[in-house]
């Protein structure tokens, strides 16, 4: 039994621990029924081989019984420290997340994307929105360092804003 069971713990590694363990202690009573057995001197109304054999066919086998719980114990404590490790990682990817959302975004806008709200449309009377696209804006950038392309990021929309302030 003891064997089938160590087995079936040790059967998710390459350990061959289960082996040694049934090897000694099958090692062990053949020693002591060939060699022990036959040379105690019979010393009161319970020879020394006697209490030997009781131990090691009675005592230890029982002993070796707790093994397999001590071993799925071991393994389940093992598998919660690994769980707990992945849930502190997780939490700290969510928290990562939650301050990137905040940096990137206005905090209203990102406590109602943490809220799970797909669609966030507000309406802003007197308010336009416009996208643009600069072509070559890396370049621009490379070539001429941040200052002068937000400089002329700066001119570029109160153009924009003198051209709408015209037409509205």
């Amino acid at each position: 039994y003891c064997a089938v069971v160590l087995q079936s713990n040790f059967a998710d590694t390459t350990s061959n621990s289960w082996k040694y363990l049934i090897a000694t202690y099958s090692a062990l009573v053949l020693v002591f029924h060939t060699l022990i057995h036959p040379r105690v001197q019979v010393s009161g109304s319970v020879p020394v081989w006697s209490v030997c054999l009781y131990v090691l066919n009675t005592v230890l086998p029982s002993s070796l019984s707790l093994l397999p719980f001590i071993l799925s114990v071991h393994h389940q404590r093992a598998d919660e420290k690994r769980d707990e490790a992945l849930l502190a990682q997780k939490v700290r990817q969510v928290a990562l997340e939650r301050q990137l959302l905040e940096a990137l975004m206005p905090a209203a806008i990102s406590h109602k994307l943490q809220d799970g709200e797909q669609r966030i449309a507000d309406r802003y009377p007197e308010t336009s929105v416009v996208f643009i696209y600069v072509c070559e804006y890396d370049q621009m950038l490379t070539a001429h360092g941040p200052e002068a392309v937000i400089s002329w990021l700066n001119r570029v929309f109160c153009c924009f804003d003198a051209i709408l302030t015209l037409h509205y």
